[in-house]
């Protein structure tokens, strides 16, 4: 529907009095002027039948492409199992690249590191863990 308002104002500016200086519709919507020489074209009933002819013979030469429809949007029923899902993923990014930034930091202070290194050979309950960790891994 807009495609076809835009086509007729700008074949409307095109086939105005002042075709020369004529200028395509800016993004933001037809200037004063161009919608005076719009209104002009259509209350006129030669130039009327002038711009239909015109529309008509654009129609005959243009390809007739099917139109296929879009898909419907998908829509989440709030609080389904989708909707929950889309919530606790859509700040995913955000915490990984929190988490890889500390890790970072941590990873930046080696000696912070070896010492936590040695805490953890010192503690045996933390080196029991870690075995059976290891172990059933290994199996």
């Amino acid at each position: 529907m807009m495609t076809a308002i835009a086509i007729l104002l700008y074949l409307a500016l095109l086939l105005g009095t002042n075709a020369a200086s004529a200028q395509t519709v800016p993004p933001g919507g037809p200037t004063q002027a161009e919608a005076q020489r719009a209104l002009e074209m259509i209350e006129d009933p030669q130039k009327r039948a002038q711009l239909v002819d015109t529309l008509r013979a654009i129609a005959k030469a243009a390809p007739s492409a099917p139109q296929t429809a879009a898909p419907p949007a998908l829509a989440l029923q709030p609080n389904s199992l989708g909707a929950q899902l889309v919530a606790q993923l859509s700040g995913w990014g955000d915490r990984l690249a929190a988490e890889t930034a500390a890790a970072a930091d941590a990873l930046s202070d080696l000696p912070l590191v070896w010492r936590r290194i040695e805490r953890g050979v010192a503690n045996p309950a933390l080196q029991k863990a870690v075995l059976t960790a290891i172990w059933q891994l290994a199996l």
